[in-house]
C-alpha cells in the first residue's frame, strides 16, 4: 500500500520547508535592521542549509553586497573576525553553529525534524550574539 506512506511523508516535506521559510525570514530581517545592514552582506542557502557572510574590516573600500548595494569601509567600521566572534557567543549561549574557513560566514545546519519554537529560540540566540559583537566593534 504506497499510498499510506505518501502523505505523512508530504506533511514532513512540508514542515521542512516552513522551517526553512521561518530560518531564512529571520536572518533577512537581521540583514534590513538598520543597526546591522552594514555588517551583514547576505544570507543564502537552501533548505535548512543557510549562510550568512558578514562584512569584512579588511574589505575593499566600498564593499558591495549581493543585493548591489555598497557601503563604505571609510565611515563604517566593522568588527574583526565577526564570524568567529558570533559562532563563539552563539555556542556559550548553547547554540552550535559553524563557520568557515575562509570566509566571514556562518552556517546554520539544524535537524531535518527542528521545532519550531528551537527555530525561534535559535534564532533569537543569534539574533542576540550578533548585536552584541557590533556593539563591542
Amino acid at each position: 500500500m504506497p499510498g499510506m506512506f505518501s502523505l505523512p511523508r508530504q506533511l514532513n516535506f512540508l514542515t521542512k520547508r516552513c522551517r526553512s521559510t521561518e530560518l531564512i525570514s529571520a536572518l533577512n530581517h537581521l540583514k534590513y535592521d538598520p543597526s546591522l545592514n552594514p555588517h551583514i552582506l547576505d544570507v543564502r542557502g537552501r533548505g535548512l542549509m543557510v549562510g550568512v557572510e558578514f562584512a569584512s574590516p579588511s574589505a575593499s573600500p566600498h564593499s558591495h553586497a549581493r543585493d548591489g548595494s555598497s557601503t563604505s569601509a571609510t565611515s563604517i567600521k566593522h568588527p574583526e573576525n565577526m564570524a568567529a566572534r558570533v559562532a563563539k557567543r552563539c555556542i556559550e549561549k548553547g547554540m552550535l553553529i559553524l563557520t568557515t574557513s575562509v570566509y566571514e560566514v556562518v552556517r546554520f545546519i539544524p535537524p531535518l525534524n527542528v521545532t519550531k519554537e528551537d527555530m525561534k529560540k535559535g534564532c533569537a540566540i543569534f539574533a542576540e550574539s550578533v548585536r552584541e559583537v557590533v556593539k563591542e566593534g
